[in-house]
Formats: C-alpha cells, sequence, structure tokens
C-alpha cells in the first residue's frame, strides 16, 4: 500500500539564508575578478599635467653645460629651486641674450634671466617683484703693464671696444667715458668668449664689455676693470602675467625659507673681478717706500733659506704672485727674518718692517693694541699639546702664551675666550708649564705639533677652528693696506693653500730611536708578534720533523720484514732448484744406462741381419736411438751445470 505525504513547506526564513549565500557567493566572485583585473591594468590617479615654460638659455655663468650634458649655472639652479614650488618644467631656447630678449619682447620665449631694470622696457615684459641677483658690467681688455695712470680705462681712448650686438652695457659705460673724457669706437661682436679672447690677444679689438665673467678671460694676459653693478630680474612675455605671479610667490617662500640663496648661488658661479690698477695717492706711497719690508717670523709658513738665506715657504709665494699682479706698479718686497714674535714685533714697532707675517686676523685685539690686519691669505689648522687624554675644546682650560706672542694672542681670544691665557716667557718655559700640571695646553699649528710629541707624556688634540693668517701692520698704514688688500683679493686662495700644503709639513727626518720612543706600544706589540711567529715556525718545524721520523721509523720495519720475507722465499728457490737439478741428473744416468744397451743390442742385429728391410729397420732405430742419446747427454750436462758438479 502507497502513502503520499504531503511536502514539508519551506519557511521564508530558510529561503533568505539560501539567497543570501548565493548572493554572497556571487558578490566575493565578482570582487574576485576585480582584483585581477586591477592587477592586469593598473591605473593611476590622473595628474594635472605639468605647465611647460619656455626660457631663454644663453652659454654664460648663469647657463652651463657639463661634459657629459649635465645643467648649472646661477640663473639655472635659481630657476629650479622656483619650479620646486610652482611644479614648472622647462623648454630651453637658445641664443645670444640680445637675440632672447628680442624673443621674449614677441612672446616667443615666456621667461628670460638677468634683465636690468630700464622704464623703457616696462611697457614690453614684466619685471619679477624681487631682483634675482646683481649683474656686474667688465672691460677686459689686454694687459697694459707700466702705465703711470690711476685711470684703468685711459688706454680706451682712441681704441676699439668690443660688445656684444644688441647690449644694453654699452648704455652704461657711455655716459662714464663720456665724464672722463674718453672717446672709444664701438664694435659689435656676435662670437663667443673664446673669439673674442683671441680678437683681444691680436689687437682686432682693444677692450671688450661684456656683462658675464667667461673662463677665458681670466687669464693674466687680460686686465679686468668692473664696471657697475646693478640689480637684475626675472623678466616674463606680457602675455605671461601668470608666471610672474608664480615666480614673485615662489621668490617670496624662497626669501622666508631660504635666506641666503643668492649669496650661495654667487659664491658658487660668481668671480670676483678686482681691478689690476692702484690709484695714484698709491703710487705716491709706494715710490716714498720702495720697497715693501715684510718682517716674518721663522717657522713653518716662512724660512729663510740655509744656503742663500732667501726667504722660502708660502711667503715667498705671496711675493712672487703679488710682485707683478699689478698694472701701473711693479711691487717690491723685501723679507726679513726674526727668530721670536717679541723681536719681530718689536721691529715694527721701531719702523724696521713695514708689516709682519704671519698674523691672526682678529679685528678687536687689532683695534686694542693699535694694528691693521690685512685680508684672510689663507687658514690654517690649530692644535692643542696636553697631557690630559680627554681633552675637549669645550671645557674651560688654562692655556700656557709665549708672553709676546700676540698673533697667538689673538687667535685664543678671538675663538676660545672661555679660555684662560697664562704668560711664559718662552715657549720652553710653556712646555715645562703644561707638562708639569701648571697649564692645561699650549697651542700650536698643526706642521709644528710634531716637535712637541717627541717629549713624553703630550698629546695631540686637533681644534676645530682653524687660524686665519693675514699680514699686520701700523695702525697708521692705510694706504698699504689698501694696496696688500687688492693683491690679496686678486691672488686665488687655493693657491696660498696649495703652498702651505708643500712647505708648512716639517723637514725633520724621524729617527729610529724617536719612532721607538713615540709608537713604543706599536713596537712591543709588532716584536711580540714577531716572537710568537717564530716559535709558531720552530714548533710547527719539531712536529714536522718528529712525525717524518715516525714514518721513516714504521717504514724502516716495513723493509726490514720485507727482506725476512725475500730471504725465505729465495732459500725456498734455492731449495727447490736443487732438487729439481738432482732429480735431472738421476733421471737422466738413469735413462742413458739402458738406452746404451739398446744401442748396443741393435749393433748387435745389424750383424746378423741380411734382409734389406730388417735392414732398413734396424737403421731407423739405431738413428733414433743416438738422437734419443744425445738429448739425454745434453739433460745430463745441464743438470751437472745446475748441481754445480763439472
Amino acid at each position: 500500500m502507497n502513502l503520499t505525504y504531503p511536502a514539508k513547506p519551506v519557511s521564508p526564513f530558510h529561503i533568505r539564508l539560501s539567497d543570501c549565500r548565493h548572493m554572497l557567493l556571487r558578490a566575493f566572485a565578482w570582487l574576485m575578478l576585480l582584483m585581477l583585473l586591477c592587477t592586469l591594468f593598473p591605473c593611476s590617479p590622473a595628474r594635472a599635467e605639468a605647465q611647460v615654460v619656455r626660457v631663454g638659455w644663453y652659454d654664460s655663468t648663469d647657463f652651463q653645460t657639463g661634459p657629459n650634458g649635465e645643467r648649472s649655472g646661477y640663473a639655472y639652479d635659481y630657476m629650479q629651486e622656483i619650479a620646486q614650488y610652482t611644479g614648472w618644467t622647462y623648454e630651453y631656447v637658445h641664443g645670444t641674450w640680445a637675440e632672447l630678449y628680442e624673443m621674449l619682447v614677441a612672446g616667443d620665449i615666456d621667461m628670460l634671466s638677468y634683465v636690468t631694470y630700464r622704464e623703457a622696457r616696462l611697457p614690453l615684459i614684466l619685471y619679477s617683484a624681487k631682483p634675482m641677483g646683481t649683474s656686474g658690467s667688465y672691460i677686459v681688455s689686454r694687459r697694459k703693464t707700466g702705465t703711470k695712470s690711476s685711470n684703468p680705462l685711459a688706454f680706451l681712448d682712441g681704441g676699439k671696444l668690443g660688445c656684444e650686438a644688441g647690449s644694453f652695457q654699452y648704455e652704461l659705460l657711455q655716459g662714464y667715458l663720456e665724464r672722463l673724457g674718453i672717446h672709444v669706437t664701438m664694435a659689435p661682436q656676435t662670437c663667443g668668449a673664446a673669439e673674442i679672447a683671441q680678437k683681444l690677444a691680436s689687437g682686432e679689438i682693444d677692450a671688450y664689455l661684456t656683462d658675464t665673467m667667461a673662463k677665458e678671460y681670466l687669464s693674466r694676459d687680460f686686465s679686468l676693470f668692473n664696471l657697475a653693478d646693478e640689480d637684475c630680474y626675472f623678466a616674463f612675455s606680457n602675455s605671461r602675467p601668470d608666471l610672474k605671479e608664480q615666480t614673485d610667490s615662489a621668490m617670496q617662500t624662497l626669501q622666508t625659507l631660504h635666506p641666503f640663496l643668492k649669496d650661495e648661488l654667487r659664491s658658487k658661479y660668481m668671480t670676483t673681478v678686482v681691478n689690476s690698477v692702484i690709484s695714484s695717492e698709491q703710487v705716491a706711497w709706494l715710490d716714498a717706500h720702495d720697497p715693501i719690508r715684510i718682517g716674518y717670523l721663522e717657522g713653518s709658513l716662512a724660512r729663510a733659506d740655509a744656503e742663500t738665506g732667501d726667504v722660502s715657504g708660502v711667503l715667498k709665494e705671496y711675493i712672487s704672485f703679488a710682485s707683478d699682479c699689478l698694472d701701473n706698479r711693479v711691487l717690491s718686497f723685501e723679507a726679513i727674518a726674526y727668530t721670536s714674535p717679541e723681536l719681530l714685533q718689536q721691529a715694527m714697532a721701531d719702523g724696521k718692517v713695514d708689516m709682519m707675517f704671519p698674523a691672526v686676523r682678529n679685528l678687536s685685539y687689532g683695534e686694542e693694541n693699535g694694528y691693521l690686519l690685512t685680508s684672510r691669505l689663507l687658514t690654517i689648522p690649530m692644535a692643542a699639546v696636553t697631557t690630559k687624554t680627554n681633552f675637549s675644546e669645550a671645557d674651560a682650560h688654562t692655556v700656557a702664551v709665549p708672553a709676546h706672542n700676540v698673533t697667538m694672542k689673538a687667535y685664543l681670544l678671538q675663538q676660545y675666550p672661555h679660555w684662560t691665557m697664562v704668560d711664559y716667557p718662552t715657549i720652553d718655559a710653556c712646555r715645562n708649564a703644561v707638562s708639569s700640571g701648571k697649564a692645561d695646553c699650549l697651542v700650536t699649528t698643526a706642521y709644528e705639533v710634531q716637535s712637541f710629541l717627541k717629549d713624553s707624556p703630550f698629546y695631540c688634540t686637533f681644534l676645530s677652528n682653524p687660524g686665519v693668517v693675514s699680514f699686520m701692520m701700523p695702525r697708521t698704514s692705510n694706504i698699504l693696506l689698501s694696496v696688500i688688500n687688492q693683491t690679496i683679493a686678486m691672488l686665488p686662495e687655493s693657491e696660498m693653500q696649495g703652498a702651505l700644503s708643500r712647505f708648512a709639513a716639517p723637514d725633520h727626518k724621524v729617527t729610529l730611536q724617536e719612532f721607538v720612543q713615540q709608537n713604543a706600544a706599536s713596537v712591543i706589540a709588532g716584536v711580540v708578534m714577531v716572537f710568537v711567529l717564530f716559535l709558531l715556525v720552530v714548533l710547527n718545524s719539531l712536529i714536522k720533523s718528529k712525525k717524518s721520523a715516525e714514518e721513516m721509523a714504521t717504514l724502516n720495519e716495513e723493509l726490514t720484514v720485507s727482506q725476512l720475507e725475500l730471504e725465505e722465499a729465495l732459500a725456498e728457490a734455492e731449495h727447490a732448484n736443487q732438487a729439481k737439478s738432482e732429480f735431472l741428473f738421476s733421471m737422466s744416468h738413469d735413462i742413458r744406462t739402458p738406452m746404451n744397451a739398446i744401442l748396443g743390442y741393435s749393433e748387435l742385429m745389424k750383424k746378423e741381419l741380411t734382409d734389406p728391410k730388417l735392414l732398413g729397420y734396424q737403421g731407423k732405430n739405431d738413428q733414433a736411438g743416438n738422437l734419443l742419446l744425445s738429448l739425454i747427454n745434453n739433460v745430463l750436462d745441464m743438470s751437472h751445470l745446475d748441481s754445480g758438479k763439472a
């Protein structure tokens, strides 16, 4: 009997759970598909396209291109700083400055650097609110030495002055020349600095007016005259006031966050041009004080040559340069050596020398003591000599100073005012004071510290503040000061620092005894290491010798055993050979006896036989018997030889 039951109704709750499961599965599948698509086709958020600004590029200190294509320059670096705040990218348009200015006015470029302010230009271009720097106008000419005129431009009268075609510098120079009564013929030029230098050297033009100082003009074959300095601005096309507004905002931000940016760029890229002509007043003073007498303290910076007595070292390098660096006056110097600071200072006070070297440039100390100090000639590293192993220059110390060493006192007052100076009559007295603990240290140049380290128990601590070296002279020598400062300004400081490295190193040759004293710990460690190494070598040799002896004894034992075994084998072989010989001898003898009987009977049969056939048999039998007997005799003879029987 079949029974039918009604279907169980499905609750709405079960239906909803089932739908939810399907919906979750579909959502998970779509999510996985979306993740896969994002992986295969990544998308990035939309970016605003960077604004492209067309900038004029002219080859100079403002825009430079290196050998590998790298860009640099005063204006280039400044514009890159601005671009970091504006988001610009630059498109560079190349040409001369005059060509680029015309393109700016025509709207063919958007921006140009180093544009001086002129009211006539206001309707044509837009200026930045702040200057980007200053622009100097320079006159470059062939060097005119021996002239007595104090006017550096007098040689231009009636000459030919080159300038960049379309340059605005000429309008600056024109009024100045007219006031001096100098008349020139302008010769517009369109070539680069290298060709201009060739034209100057050949005399095709007498001078060249420029606003950029190219490296080709920095030769000592040319004279340089700084005409004027003017503020220069970024300039923009009249159609791009938006660029001016963004630049003004960026320059204001840079002024707040990086206030010394222009100074850093100027120091990095600009060349300071110093006029190589001195005034008539200076010439007159030099005529009355010829030569300039320099008193110098013998030491690491200047020394008297042992053979000639002439000055050597850094001071000689300065004199060599300064003697002929001016166009209208050759300078003469007389260098006089002194062995102590007090003697040198007294000589200057007595008027025996016009100035002294070296001196630390401390203007406050110079004012208090009635001295003038020239500009910085070079810097020299300094060191403290002490008995302390944990010396710190930040702490307060008592420093021993020779009483008459005004140079050292000026240095300490300027760099370490928190130290207490104690005067001693000589440097040896200072050394003894430090050694006995009466003073914490004495200070000397890094090049002279070696002479102190020979004496135990001194230590050396190099100081973080170098000494600024200059010349010192009486307070009334202001004209001499201006002349010396002019020569120092023309002298590359790197040349003097290089001379310091060459000449200031001590000439003292270290003896073996000094080396051992100064490096006792290292020497002892080295000797111990050598001794230990020697012991290791000897021990290794002994171990190898013992091992070799053991191996030799083992080989000897094995050789003895092998020799005994060989003797036994030889004896057995001889015994076997003897037995063989005896056997052969006995066997051969026993066989020959019956063989003789056989041959004898065969001979008797031969006498009785008459049948030819039988005689033939008998002959062959007799022949075979003789052959066999011969073989037996041979074996018997061999056995006789083996057995030693004759």
